[in-house]
């Protein structure tokens, strides 16, 4: 499973399928990578589909400290999943509620 790690140490997963422009999906707060799989297979025949969990979901780590669960480190966390699944291409990004705000 690819991880990437974030400027804390802390490790988050993501994962990508298909090929084509980059296309990096980010999902709404309580939820997981997982929230995209009605959509993943249909985009990926158009895309690399880019999902990923946020610190304290799913796959990634849940580190203890509330200090680390910052709107600045859920930034960066997507800019080290981005640089790490699109080998620093531009990428088209979605998100849905919170994601969207990232």
């Amino acid at each position: 499973m690819p991880y990437v790690e974030a400027s804390d140490g802390a490790k988050i997963f993501w994962r990508a399928s298909g090929s084509g422009p980059p296309l990096l999906l980010s999902n709404a707060s309580f939820s997981t990578h997982r929230h995209w799989a009605g959509q993943e297979e249909a985009l990926a025949r158009f895309a690399r589909v880019i999902t990923w969990d946020y610190r304290g979901h799913g796959l990634s780590d849940a580190p203890d400290e509330l200090a680390r669960y910052t709107l600045a480190q859920v930034v960066d966390d997507l800019g080290r999943v981005h640089d790490a699944a699109a080998d620093g291409a531009p990428a088209y990004v979605a998100g849905l509620s919170v994601g969207g705000i990232i």
